[in-house]
């Protein structure tokens, strides 16, 4: 248990195009310090914020990494956009690249998500606000089975599906202050991610200002880590 005042927020992803432009933000908005979670650290542009290197696809890491967060100070906040892409269609289906997948986009956040709650426990701050940034390929981008999917897609929307519905419920299961959750569906804005094998690599990247979908995103990050707000909420594009 550590009270006293919020320590840092902490954020994954901070070394890809989606998490540079949100640690930016922060910075910009006085949030307090970003602590970087990754095996990369964040954009020589990112001002602001702390580096802490751990590989999320790393299960024992990600173990060291909850430890040392609950024996910290209480978290501000969780911002978790890291993401593993897999562009393996349903026939070049991988139980290894899957697992990669799930381990960084689900369960790796979970942990963090459990250890950055453990921080908090017998303080007097409020809910935890706690950020995911997922994908529209969760929901479909129509109303029609045929097109309710996205070609290569399959293992991607799967942890990411798996990601949204851990925190969802984990808002209920949080212990006291408890937290509140923003989910983030973004559309295929073109910018890089880490891919799993089996699949194509990832495009290099090209180091361009952020789309305006993912400003009007970190916008309502932003604003949602300022407060106040709902227990759950959920951003479309």
């Amino acid at each position: 248990m550590n009270d006293g005042p919020p320590g840092p927020l902490l954020l994954t992803g901070a070394s890809g195009t989606v998490g540079a432009a949100i640690a930016r933000a922060i910075s910009a908005a006085g949030l307090g310090e970003a602590v970087a979670l990754g095996r990369t650290p964040p954009w020589p542009n990112v001002s602001g914020a702390r580096f802490w290197p751990v590989d999320l696809a790393d299960p024992d890491e990600v173990t060291e990494l909850a430890a040392g967060i609950t024996a910290g100070p209480p978290v501000r906040a969780l911002v978790a956009a890291a993401g593993l892409d897999s562009r393996a269609r349903l026939g070049d289906f991988s139980p290894q690249a899957a697992a990669e997948c799930m381990q960084v986009n689900a369960w790796a956040h979970v942990a963090v998500l459990a250890a950055a709650l453990d921080s908090r426990v017998g303080t007097t701050g409020g809910p935890l606000p706690v950020v995911l940034v997922s994908s529209d390929v969760t929901t479909g981008r129509s109303g029609s089975v045929a097109e309710a999917g996205v070609p290569g897609t399959l293992v991607y929307a799967a942890a990411k599906a798996a990601a949204e519905e851990a925190l969802r419920h984990a808002v209920a299961d949080a212990p006291p202050p408890g937290m509140a959750l923003l989910i983030i569906r973004l559309p295929d804005i073109g910018v890089p991610m880490r891919a799993a094998a089996p699949g194509p690599p990832p495009p290099p990247r090209d180091g361009g200002l952020p789309r305006p979908v993912l400003g009007a995103a970190v916008n309502a990050i932003t604003s949602f880590i300022r407060g106040p707000r709902p227990p759950l909420e959920v951003w479309n594009a």
